[in-house]
């Protein structure tokens, strides 16, 4: 007669365990069969129920002494090697089972009424369901700052730090952003006879740091002249399309603000370069002419919100950190063009719409 293998014995103990729990309630054969899963099936290679299945069948059995001890006890190796993310080890459905018949009025009142465990053990029992149900990690870490102000005992205060809240500080190491930018350029003054508004586009390329931020930027305006310009015997007529390109090297740094908003003011350096608009690319301005402003320093404040984000814990303890990003951006910009049609001198305000994607080492922060 052919022995069951240890993968099959796991899968009728789960079965059993399932029906015991589930459906005929006999809370003394279920803790006889998770004590034999831990003490007999389970191997380095092999484990009966993960972490958090252990753990539902203890709240679902009334076996809160069993989960409060599997708290306090826990290490990272435990952890990790028994946690195989919120999936079953074996695809029976019994983590979503017992998840569903979790979270019920009967379960939660037999916790409360409950008078051998402390208000503080009830307290993190409330968290750790909310941490299986979890479906916003904003709103978990919202739920567990509230229960560590409560100042919790260590073991639980531990437990929450380390595997229920993740809170991860971006750019602690560095980091890099490609941002794009669109809106419109307001010129002020006699640089007006050039154009008084124009569309505009760029694109900003920044490294970071700590949150400080070293940036350049390319930013590209379009639009009609509106007086008759004389670049180097060049003549760009009333009405007739020109370029105006700025290139800038700016430094700021970055303020968090609340949960995903931020606030970034740069300052620095910038010039620009004006010319007839070409919508071909060149290869050469030997039959163009083109007039360089003078570099003069400028700034601008961006205000913005994370769309969306993904973290990565590494072993060594780094995260790695991606985030999508956009918001609003003002930049003030003197400038100067020495033109043969004149001297034309005064503030480009730019307005502009951003959207952006960045790379960072980071850390969590217990």
């Amino acid at each position: 007669m052919r022995r069951e293998s240890n993968s099959e014995k796991i899968q009728k103990c789960r079965k059993l365990v399932y029906d015991n729990t589930l459906n005929s309630r006999d809370t003394a054969t279920v803790h006889e069969l998770l004590n034999y899963a831990q003490s007999t099936l389970e191997t380095e290679l092999n484990i009966a129920f993960t972490l958090d299945e252990y753990r539902m069948l203890f709240l679902l059995n009334g076996f809160y002494t069993d989960f409060i001890n599997s708290i306090k006890t826990i290490d990272d190796s435990t952890y990790y090697a028994r946690s195989v993310g919120k999936n079953s080890v074996v695809n029976d459905r019994l983590y979503y089972f017992a998840l569903s018949r979790l979270y019920t009025d009967e379960v939660i009142d037999s916790i409360s009424s409950n008078r051998i465990i402390s208000e503080d053990e009830k307290r993190f029992i409330s968290l750790y369901i909310d941490y299986l149900m979890a479906r916003n990690s904003d709103v978990l870490n919202d739920k567990s700052n509230a229960y560590l102000a409560t100042t919790p005992a260590a073991p639980f205060e531990r437990y929450t730090r380390r595997y229920i809240r993740h809170v991860y500080e971006p750019f602690h190491k560095f980091g890099f952003d490609i941002e794009y930018t669109s809106g419109v350029r307001i010129m002020t003054q006699s640089a007006a006879d050039i154009d008084n508004l124009a569309f505009a586009w760029g694109a900003k390329f920044s490294l970071l740091y700590r949150r400080f931020v070293f940036q350049m930027g390319l930013d590209r305006s379009f639009g009609r002249a509106h007086s008759k310009l004389l670049i180097d015997d060049h003549e760009i007529s009333r009405g007739k399309r020109y370029a105006n390109s700025t290139m800038s090297i700016f430094a700021g740094y970055l303020f968090p603000i609340a949960k995903s908003w931020y606030l970034l003011p740069t300052a620095g350096v910038q010039f620009s370069q004006l010319e007839e608009y070409r919508f071909w690319l060149k290869t050469s301005y030997s039959d163009d002419s083109y007039s360089f402003s003078k570099t003069k320093p400028g700034f601008a404040i961006e205000f913005g919100r994370i769309l969306t984000s993904w973290h990565d814990e590494t072993r060594g303890g780094d995260v790695n950190s991606w985030s999508m990003h956009a918001g609003l951006r003002y930049a003030y910009m003197p400038t100067t063009f020495q033109l043969q049609s004149g001297t034309y001198k005064g503030v480009a305000h730019c307005i502009t719409l951003t959207a952006g994607f960045s790379f960072s080492r980071g850390r969590r922060v217990y």
